[in-house]
């Protein structure tokens, strides 16, 4: 959490030493989301997540360049009710 009051996420692909920046969110939830679509497209299966029941929602980005997956991972938080978890 920044001292803002925002939260942001990012995400390290593997064998690189770059973070890729997936945005600043309201909630925590909503970065934990994001870090979970993120990791889905670069990890795959055996992405560790925040919320695994949610596997099968998340929609994927159209390629795994950084800017898709930031694109798809801030616009999947946004679109998700958290208020059930």
């Amino acid at each position: 959490m920044r001292t803002w009051g925002k939260w942001v996420s990012e995400i390290q692909e593997p064998r690189k030493k770059n973070q890729n920046w997936l945005g600043t969110f309201s909630t925590s939830k909503m970065a934990a989301w994001a870090h979970d679509v993120a990791a889905l497209s670069i990890k795959g299966n055996s992405a560790i997540l925040n919320f695994p029941k949610l596997v099968g929602s998340p929609p994927q980005p159209t390629s795994n360049l950084p800017q898709d997956v930031q694109a798809t991972a801030s616009k999947a938080a946004s679109m998700v009710n958290f208020d059930k978890f």
